[in-house]
């Protein structure tokens, strides 16, 4: 679990600065949406820790959106159950 905390950190952090330096204004981004995987608990024992697992990436997604995404194009979450 740690490891999995650990990744998505680092996840969420990648997320962030590529689209602080992707666009210098916050511009709409438009185009084709990179996708972002995420297998995380959403059911069972782990359910509760992949809840907030699933809203730190969902939160990482929208402020990456709102400065413009990564190189002009928006990012979209594609979450898996594990």
């Amino acid at each position: 679990m740690k490891r999995s905390v650990q990744g998505l950190a680092g996840l969420l952090a990648g997320i962030a600065a590529v689209a602080a330096g992707a666009l210098p204004t916050a511009a709409q981004p438009k185009g084709t949406p990179v996708k972002i995987g995420q297998i995380v608990s959403i059911t069972g024992e782990g359910a509760e820790a992949g809840q907030y697992m699933r809203w730190g990436a969902e939160l990482a997604v929208e402020q990456a959106n709102r400065a413009g995404g990564i190189k002009g194009r928006p990012v979209q979450l594609v979450l898996e159950d594990d």
